[in-house]
């Protein structure tokens, strides 16, 4: 468990937080691209093979994960551009996650034990900590404040795409080179918007774990309720305040989903 867990933090800052969303976009249009997520992946998991495996156990498994990576990647980027349904790729989205976190827990079964290197790094953290913490507790914690950052993010978009059954707005430089200036004032003004709720969203979830972990339950209507008030004016729209709804739901669920993750281990 100790070792999956650790592959999944790796997986989710290779796949997530080093990815950007521009090289996201440039990945369905460079093959090259696609390559550069690959190798940057790879080292990501490198940093997590060093805690368990040999040098070459460790050469062996980046070098099959990236390429496997990249195949999936580059497979999961073809299938999506043959269909516009937007229930089509919410689903390869999951199915694609789905195959990078099932090679990883493969993986993980073939080591029980950390190395020496990997033991002395739990030693330097408990020494810091100042706690008789186990890795495994260290690791979920560690793991869920990750997955509330842009995972989760990345997640709620696909999700109001796929209920909304409308295609994500996602234009290139010249795509937008097209567009007349007021539509680019407007297209920039969306983006915003859109970056500003993704940093909302985020800080939300984070601020709900750590309430949950404290063990401070009731403080997090407060968090509802502060975010429900910078929004009072703009909930009398219909479409918006369903559209806040649903986000704040979806949030507050992956959020106290992620608290029951760190109950439970």
């Amino acid at each position: 468990m100790q070792i999956l867990l650790l592959f999944l933090i790796f997986h989710f800052i290779g796949d997530f937080i080093v990815q950007t969303e521009n090289h996201c976009e440039q990945k369905k249009k460079r093959l090259s691209i696609n390559i550069l997520h690959s190798f940057l992946y790879s080292l990501s998991i490198l940093l997590a093979t060093i805690w368990f495996a040999s040098i070459w156990q460790s050469l062996l498994i980046v070098v099959s994960i990236g390429i496997s990576h990249f195949l999936i990647d580059l497979t999961k980027i073809k299938l999506d551009k043959l269909t516009k349904n937007q229930s089509f790729k919410f689903l390869l989205f999951l199915f694609d996650q789905f195959l990078h976190i099932g090679i990883l827990f493969f993986i993980s079964r073939f080591f029980n034990e950390l190395n020496s290197l990997g033991l002395s790094l739990i030693d330097t953290i408990r020494d810091f900590i100042g706690h008789d913490i186990s890795l495994q507790r260290i690791a979920v914690i560690i793991l869920t404040y990750i997955i509330a950052l842009t995972p989760s993010s990345i997640f709620v978009r696909h999700f109001f795409s796929f209920i909304n059954r409308q295609e994500m707005e996602c234009l290139d430089n010249l795509e937008a080179e097209h567009l007349s200036q007021a539509e680019k004032i407007e297209l920039e003004k969306k983006q915003i918007e859109k970056r500003m709720g993704s940093v909302i969203g985020m800080l939300e979830r984070l601020v709900i774990i750590t309430l949950g972990i404290m063990g401070l339950y009731t403080s997090i209507a407060l968090v509802i309720t502060a975010k429900s008030i910078a929004r009072f004016k703009q909930l009398e729209n219909k479409d918006f305040a369903e559209k806040y709804l649903v986000g704040t739901l979806l949030s507050l669920l992956i959020a106290i989903l992620l608290i029951l993750l760190i109950r439970i281990f």
